[in-house]
This record gives structure tokens, sequence and C-alpha cells, in this order.
């Protein structure tokens, strides 16, 4: 793979990966200057987001085969605190949009409810969802409108 063209790697890594569950582990063990590369990616914070978690993908699939795994443990001993601290960088990025998105929806689902409530057809026909933590029986429900 190029080393300078970054939209050429991620199209290479991607479709490697897409191509793994087809092919022998050993394919990945074979190129000389593939793996390093691939550590070089996984391990430098400046590549590509989608390069760098091509690259850990194409990296376990490598490491399948014993004798490649058991020739780069400096390697993995190196990449495994990088990737736990991906990982916490990625679950408290989603953990902040997650709360966002909450927050940002909850006025919304307020005003829609007053709006469905207020207006319609069946605006003056109770609700059967409890709010209240009691839910309305059936018979008060619907005897007074049918």
């Amino acid at each position: 793979m190029s080393r300078d063209d970054i939209e050429l790697n991620i199209a290479s890594a991607r479709l490697l990966l897409n191509l793994i569950p087809g092919l022998d582990s050993v394919v990945l063990s074979e190129p000389e200057g593939l793996i390093p590369q691939l550590y070089r990616w996984a391990e430098s914070d400046a590549t590509n987001c989608y390069l760098r978690a091509y690259s850990f993908g194409l990296l376990a699939a490598a490491l399948d085969v014993t004798s490649v795994a058991s020739s780069l443990k400096i390697e993995n001993s190196a990449l495994i605190p990088i990737a736990l601290r991906r990982l916490k960088h990625l679950f408290e990025r989603m953990e902040k949009e997650k709360q966002e998105t909450t927050e940002a929806s909850e006025p919304d689902k307020e005003n829609k409810e007053e709006d469905v409530e207020d207006n319609g057809p069946f605006a003056g026909i109770p609700r059967e969802t409890f709010h209240n933590g009691e839910r309305p029986l059936l018979a008060d429900v619907s005897c007074t409108y049918f």
C-alpha cells in the first residue's frame, strides 16, 4: 500500500478487511512491509480515524497466526494501552453525545405530547398510558365514549 495516498490506503485496508473471512490468516503474515505499516497507522494519533480502525482490525486478523503473534509481542504490548485509551475516549464521546441528544429531545417530547393532547380527532379522549403510575381500567375508558 502506498504510504502517502490516504484515500487509497483507506480503500485498500477496507477491502482487505472485508476479504479476510474468505482468506487464510497466513496471507496477512507474508507481506513484510504490511504488518509494520499497520502498527504505525494503529499507533499514530495523526492517522485518519478510519485507517486507524481498519489497521486494528487487520492486525487482529494477522495475530490469529500463532507465529506472527509470538514474533510481535513487544509491539502488541505497546499497542494495548493505546487501544484502551482510544476506547475510553470513544466511550466518553458516545456518552456525551447521548446526554446532549437526551437533553435536546426532552423539551421537544413534552411539547409534542401537549400538542397531541390539545389537537386532533382524539383530543377529548383520555389516554390509556399511565403517567401517574396507574393505568385506567378498560371499563372506564370504553364505557364513557363507546
